[in-house]
């Protein structure tokens, strides 16, 4: 999971527009937009305990795994403790390592079918972010995380790799 910003223009004037959002290997399963700034460890932290909130519910007997990458807000100790859960585990990805994210794929797909909407308002482009995120088919999603995957053999042991992976299979 990470926040990626998206810029919107509206006559000369622009602003920034954060999306952070999950997604399991099938969907995206929740998605959160704040309209003022970046990820900050506060905004992130209501993010992650919504999150945490609507995927357990969903899937009350799986455990979850949060990918996230080495963002400062996402290693505070105040994430830590919302993390502290019985079905969550964390796996922080190594600095400077987009492609072993596959929420990015997600992201620039996101972003490339934004181009050729018209939209106004922040309004209009939140809607758009998530009909487009939202919509997007499972098969491009498990596209993301085989691509995701592969890489990531290459930098983990693959053994390790494929046994952890197995325990969130259950």
């Amino acid at each position: 999971m990470k926040g990626k910003e998206v810029l919107y223009t509206a006559g000369y004037i622009s602003h920034n527009l954060t999306l952070v959002a999950a997604m399991s290997r099938e969907r995206v399963e929740y998605l959160q937009l704040f309209y003022e700034g970046g990820t900050t460890t506060e905004y992130f932290a209501e993010y992650l305990t919504n999150l945490i909130d609507t995927v357990t519910g969903r899937y009350p007997e799986k455990k979850i795994l949060f990918v996230l990458d080495n963002l400062s807000s996402h290693k505070t100790s105040e994430i830590h403790k919302v993390m502290q859960h019985d079905s969550v585990e964390m796996l922080f990805l190594p600095a400077s390592s987009p492609e072993f994210s596959a929420i990015e794929s997600l992201f620039g797909r996101v972003k490339v079918e934004l181009r050729d909407l018209r939209y106004r308002t922040k309004e209009q482009l939140a809607q758009a972010i998530i009909s487009i995120a939202f919509g997007m088919p499972k098969r491009r999603i498990e596209g993301f995380f085989r691509r995701t995957f592969n890489d990531m053999k290459e930098y983990y042991d693959e053994e390790d790799w494929e046994s952890f992976l197995n325990s969130f299979d259950d």
